[in-house]
């Protein structure tokens, strides 16, 4: 029933693919109201190509967030894959400055692995904003290179 209601509000006939799904609607129930609120999931590929960082030469990249309409008030999480080539103690961090020009750091960390591995790091509640995010890769100290690639943000809208 959730979800035929959901189809009407956002006027789709057949959800299959695209930058749209709609994986559970969540019900928050105002008692004086008794009114819905519904959600969708949904998510933005932030970069596909690897992005390569290191000390003595690019140190950092800023890659715009290009949704808008994000809830602030729902946790989001931020996916990506990273490697180091020939690390020695290589510290980088990652964080994300907001549409009101606030930065908040998301991972501050060091790898020496050469490995590929993904990482899933949850993105707190009015860290993003409706609109106007960037996320930004950093590379602190260290010897290597760090690549990071398929920089994806999966987040919750309101409708």
């Amino acid at each position: 029933m959730v979800f035929q209601n959901l189809q009407r509000q956002l006027n789709i006939e057949n959800i299959r693919g695209g930058a749209l799904f709609v994986v559970r609607a969540q019900k928050h129930i105002k008692q004086e109201t008794k009114q819905m609120t519904t959600f969708v999931a949904c998510y933005d590929v932030i970069a596909d190509d690897d992005t390569r960082l290191r000390i003595g030469g690019d140190i950092d990249r800023e890659l715009p967030i290009g949704v808008s309409g994000i809830d602030a008030g729902v946790r989001s999480v931020l996916s990506f894959m990273l490697k180091a080539e020939q690390p020695s103690r290589l510290k980088y961090e990652i964080s994300i400055k907001n549409g009101n020009n606030i930065t908040t750091g998301i991972i501050n960390t060091e790898t020496s692995t050469n490995t590929w591995r993904v990482f899933q790091e949850v993105v707190g509640t009015n860290v993003l904003t409706d609109k106007n995010n960037t996320l930004i890769v950093k590379v602190l100290d260290g010897t290597g290179t760090l690549v990071i690639s398929d920089i994806v943000l999966l987040f919750m809208k309101r409708v």
